[in-house]
């Protein structure tokens, strides 16, 4: 039997609620974390994205051939296929990973979302509404700035059609990344890093690897620090807030802006929103985001105050 150390605190500054959370960072340590199972949760979060995540995707594509066509008329089938097709995989993705926690790792599923007693769904809805507020501020300057980047392609009937699907699948998505990236892999790093910087460091780069192939990325080198920023930014906002909720809500409202609001021409979304912006400046949406994530921060993120150490070490078998 494999004894670990039990948590560790962090500083800590004004409290949020009158419960103190652990350090986030450390809460795999109330599971099991031998090597093996952490080989086994990687094979079965793999197996579910990747192998699983894939065959519903070619059944879907199947089964709904205007998806990829790129032939094929546009309009709500098109965008609805062709969206279920991107997102299908998630679902998995999330299933896996909630099953590696509480089945291999063997520790309650709120670990792997807060640090407090219970999932803080209010800050859930205040990081959507203030993030999306930023976005909205964000186009509303771009637009003063250069109207003519911006083109109305509202089809009232078709956006509402598709936007119950969008609504879904674009939850789904973005709470899997969360709770893969800011959940499940930051706490595996946590096992072995402890300082915030390095640990924001390697959130970025595990979120930045996986869109590298969004076509964006091709149009200007600048857009991979875009996803570099945005993912350290969300790991220290995860840190210091004491758990996902706040970038749960940042994340649905950036990708749901982008779906349903202000689509790109060149973006890897296959959605019609109600403007869409002809020429991407990725120096200004790089500026946007910093500045906005700053100002996002400022406005929500307390560190919750330190707690005296929690259960113990936990044995593995």
């Amino acid at each position: 039997m494999t004894t670990h150390k039990s948590d560790q605190q962090n500083p800590a500054r004004s409290p949020r609620s009158s419960a103190s959370p652990e350090d986030f960072t450390q809460l795999a340590r109330k599971g099991r974390t031998s090597w093996k199972r952490h080989l086994a949760a990687a094979v079965t979060i793999l197996f579910g994205f990747v192998v699983v995540g894939a065959a519903a995707a070619m059944v879907t594509v199947a089964l709904l051939p205007d998806a990829l066509d790129p032939n094929a008329p546009a309009g709500v089938t098109r965008t609805a296929s062709g969206y279920l097709v991107q997102n299908i995989s998630f679902p998995f993705l999330l299933i896996s990973v909630l099953v590696a926690v509480r089945f291999i790792h063997r520790r309650p599923l709120r670990t792997l979302f807060t640090a407090f007693p219970k999932v803080r769904f209010r800050r859930i809805l205040l990081g959507f509404a203030v993030y999306f507020g930023v976005y909205v501020a964000s186009a509303l300057i771009a637009a003063l700035i250069d109207p003519t980047d911006f083109r109305l392609v509202f089809d009232p009937a078709g956006w509402l059609m598709t936007l119950p699907l969008i609504l879904v699948l674009t939850t789904i998505q973005t709470t899997s990344e969360e709770v893969l990236f800011r959940g499940y892999l930051l706490q595996t790093a946590g096992l072995f890093l402890r300082r915030t910087w390095i640990q924001s460091i390697v959130g970025g780069v595990l979120f930045t690897l996986p869109h590298l192939l969004n076509p964006e990325v091709a149009t200007n080198p600048i857009v991979i620090a875009f996803y570099f920023t945005v993912g350290a930014l969300f790991t220290v906002i995860t840190i210091h807030d004491g758990g996902l909720e706040l970038v749960l809500g940042a994340h649905a409202a950036n990708n749901l802006f982008a779906a349903l609001i202000v689509t790109q021409a060149s973006g890897s979304l296959a959605t019609v929103g109600i403007w869409e912006v002809v020429g991407l400046d990725p120096v200004y949406a790089f500026l946007s985001m910093v500045v906005g994530g700053a100002v996002f921060y400022l406005l929500l993120v307390r560190r919750p105050r330190r707690l005296q150490p929690g259960a113990g070490p936990r044995s593995d078998q």
